[in-house]
């Protein structure tokens, strides 16, 4: 008997803590908006121009912000979906300023204050890039943020010295919630004299931690004309790709995810002629993948610009299997890939040690007709930083890509571009390659109205070579120099840095300069989810 009154005791002890557990759990009672201007006017400098351009912009609508809540008023307040909001208000772009505080009120609610200050997103201007050998000039106009609704418009027209280029035309549209629902759209149209790609997507996409499936559509028509590179010479075969590819994937757990995806893809391609025609060209692709992604955040600045930028520390992998099947070609005269399967599969891990950071990925796959593999292609990717000290850092990064048993057309540029400054566009090619580069960036103090400077030191080293070629006698490339970077504090992204570099040409004993806009390289990676794809489809085309 006395035993049975001790259970009782416990037992309700227990569900009087779960109760009181229950109702202890802090809830939403108001969420207030404090949105401000994208200059400070209660700073006393320059305080008419200030005003001028604030009445310039449009300011953020409420529901963009709202939108992006995973939080409401009357219900259950978690930290995780405070920190993950403000991540998700920081990757608009839209926001030099995103902090969110909780104010408890009692031992069961708090008010949220979320505190924005919108950026400057209005960019027309002048465009001068150059580098290589080669010269870009014209006129741009985006506006990543058109009358407050969240939305990009991007139009630029641009002279390109490039293979006498000339004359290019470039218009994007973006929507990240269309119409306030959770389908994000995008549109592009590029045209030049040589060749004309236009694209549209509509998707759904993983948009959270914990959003549950992810969905979408998009059409691909390009045609024209490709750059083929032979040494200091190249030739235009003409080329038309249609294309059409949707998806579907499931995401499960929050946080630490789990992902199921089916692709497919169909193509209609033509060719010039047969030496130019490319992996997989004129098939049907169903792919699916499982796949796993985890990772941490830290705030962090003085890495890549001034801003504040989230940092991710976790891991991601998955799994590639598939079948193509051949399409009649729109150039009979070409030969059509038969049938086969493909295998394939990518990993990577990010690692945070004090001041030390260290970023891996590996990808590969195979296509397999009976007993013969096809198309194999192996990838590394390798970034690091250390930082030295508040405004001093140390970057790197090092890429490595290699195709065997490669049926198809395949060209990989060595270049300013791609990484190694100081040398001609387009001069150097082959089917694989090799890319690295070290960078000791030193951010300053010194300050000029919305703009901040750095400086950077730099070594760049690459190779290409042909299928077939053994590593060891292949040639690799150096480069070594200085530089300084012009950043608007104002304006997030890559048209917020100038980047201006003199870089020594170890080859030919000379010194180049490059002009262009955003860093080199970014000092970190940010892991993602990732659709089921064939690795190694890329070809460089300029």
């Amino acid at each position: 008997m006395e035993m049975q009154k001790r259970l009782y005791v416990i037992v309700t002890a227990i569900i009087l803590l779960g109760a009181v557990n229950a109702t202890a759990q802090i809830r939403v009672k108001n969420i207030y908006l404090d949105k401000k201007d994208v200059f400070d006017t209660l700073n006393h400098e320059l305080v008419s121009l200030k005003k001028l351009a604030n009445s310039l912009h449009t300011n953020t609508k409420d529901y963009v912000i709202e939108d992006e809540l995973l939080f409401s008023e009357d219900e259950e307040l978690f930290d995780d979906d405070v920190e993950e909001t403000e991540r998700n208000l920081r990757s608009l772009g839209l926001f030099s300023l995103v902090k969110i505080t909780v104010d408890t009120l009692n031992a069961t609610e708090a008010d949220i204050t979320i505190v924005t200050q919108d950026q400057w997103t209005t960019i027309p201007g002048v465009i001068y890039s150059t580098g290589g050998g080669i010269q870009n000039y014209g006129a741009q106009f985006k506006e990543s943020n058109v009358i407050g609704m969240g939305s990009s418009i991007y139009l630029q027209g641009l002279y390109r010295t490039e293979n006498e280029i000339r004359w290019q035309g470039w218009g994007e549209y973006s929507h990240r919630k269309f119409l306030r629902t959770p389908m994000s759209l995008y549109l592009s149209l590029i045209s030049n004299r040589f060749r004309t790609d236009q694209f549209a997507m509509l998707a759904k996409t993983f948009l959270t931690l914990s959003t549950p499936n992810a969905y979408g559509g998009a059409v691909t028509n390009s045609f024209g004309r490709v750059f083929v590179y032979s040494g200091n010479s190249f030739l235009t075969p003409e080329f038309h790709v249609r294309s059409a590819e949707g998806w579907f994937s499931l995401g499960l757990r929050n946080k630490d995810r789990l992902f199921a995806s089916i692709y497919a893809r169909a193509e209609d391609v033509k060719r010039a002629a047969p030496q130019y025609r490319q992996a997989f060209d004129n098939n049907a692709k169903l792919l699916i993948g499982f796949s796993s992604l985890t990772q941490r955040f830290y705030k962090v600045s003085n890495l890549n610009s001034y801003y504040t930028e989230d940092l991710p520390i976790g891991g991601y992998g998955g799994v590639v299997l598939g079948k193509t099947f051949p399409l009649k070609s729109a150039t009979p005269e070409i030969q059509v890939d038969d049938g086969m399967f493909y295998a394939g599969g990518q990993i990577e891990q990010s690692a945070k040690i004090g001041n030390l950071y260290l970023f891996g990925q590996m990808s590969g796959g195979s296509g397999f007709a009976s007993s013969d593999s096809r198309y194999t292609y192996q990838e590394f990717l390798g970034v690091g930083h250390y930082r030295l000290g508040d405004l001093t850092v140390l970057a790197a990064q090092f890429r490595q890509q290699t195709a065997w048993n490669w049926n198809g057309y395949r060209q990989l540029i060595l270049d300013t571009d791609a990484g190694l400054r100081g040398y001609a566009a387009n001069q150097l090619t082959g089917a694989n390659r090799i890319i690295g580069n070290v960078e000791a960036r030193f951010f300053s103090n010194w300050e000029l109205w919305t703009f901040r400077f750095s400086g950077v030191g730099f070594y760049d080293m690459g190779s290409v070579w042909r299928a077939g070629e053994k590593l060891s006698i292949i040639q690799f490339h150096h480069a070594l120099g200085l530089g300084f970077r012009l950043h608007n504090t104002n304006v997030a992204g890559p048209e917020g840095t100038l980047r201006f570099d003199f870089a020594y040409n170890a080859d030919k004993k000379n010194i180049g300069f490059i002009f262009s806009v955003s860093q080199m390289f970014s000092a970190f990676v940010k892991h993602g989810y990732k659709l089921p794809a064939i690795f190694g489809l890329g070809v460089d085309a300029e």
